[in-house]
Protein backbone atom coordinates (compact mmCIF):
# COMPACT_ATOMS: atom_id res chain seq x y z
CA UNK A 1 0.00 0.00 0.00
CA UNK A 2 1.01 3.48 -0.68
CA UNK A 3 1.16 6.43 2.03
CA UNK A 4 -0.16 9.30 0.43
CA UNK A 5 1.11 12.60 2.32
CA UNK A 6 -1.78 14.15 4.31
CA UNK A 7 -0.06 17.76 3.48
CA UNK A 8 -2.14 19.41 0.83
CA UNK A 9 0.03 21.86 -1.70
CA UNK A 10 -0.96 25.39 -2.87
CA UNK A 11 -0.15 26.71 -6.31
CA UNK A 12 -0.43 30.48 -7.50
CA UNK A 13 0.36 32.02 -10.57
CA UNK A 14 -0.74 35.32 -11.94
CA UNK A 15 -1.76 35.68 -15.30
CA UNK A 16 -1.30 38.91 -17.78
CA UNK A 17 -5.08 40.94 -17.91
CA UNK A 18 -7.26 39.79 -21.22
CA UNK A 19 -7.09 42.94 -23.85
CA UNK A 20 -10.81 44.25 -23.98
CA UNK A 21 -10.49 46.93 -26.50
CA UNK A 22 -8.76 45.89 -30.42
CA UNK A 23 -7.39 48.33 -32.54
CA UNK A 24 -7.87 47.40 -36.46
CA UNK A 25 -5.31 48.97 -39.02
CA UNK A 26 -6.56 48.82 -42.51
CA UNK A 27 -3.64 48.53 -44.36
CA UNK A 28 -5.94 48.37 -48.30
CA UNK A 29 -6.96 52.37 -47.61
CA UNK A 30 -3.67 53.64 -46.80
CA UNK A 31 -1.62 55.09 -50.18
CA UNK A 32 1.89 52.95 -51.36
CA UNK A 33 4.75 54.12 -49.61
CA UNK A 34 6.64 53.54 -46.22
CA UNK A 35 5.02 54.04 -43.24
CA UNK A 36 5.80 53.88 -39.04
CA UNK A 37 3.51 52.55 -36.86
CA UNK A 38 4.60 54.35 -33.32
CA UNK A 39 2.54 53.00 -29.96
CA UNK A 40 2.74 55.32 -27.40
CA UNK A 41 1.90 55.37 -23.61
CA UNK A 42 1.89 58.41 -21.44
CA UNK A 43 4.97 59.80 -23.54
CA UNK A 44 7.03 56.63 -23.35
CA UNK A 45 7.52 54.82 -26.70
CA UNK A 46 6.23 51.12 -26.35
CA UNK A 47 6.25 49.62 -29.69
CA UNK A 48 7.58 51.02 -32.90
CA UNK A 49 6.65 48.98 -36.17
CA UNK A 50 7.83 49.76 -40.10
CA UNK A 51 6.23 48.06 -43.07
CA UNK A 52 5.51 49.38 -46.86
CA UNK A 53 2.85 49.51 -49.17
CA UNK A 54 3.06 48.46 -52.23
Amino acid sequence: MKKYNSKSKQYLGNLKRLSSYKIYLNIKHLNKGSYELNIINKNKLIKRTRFDKE
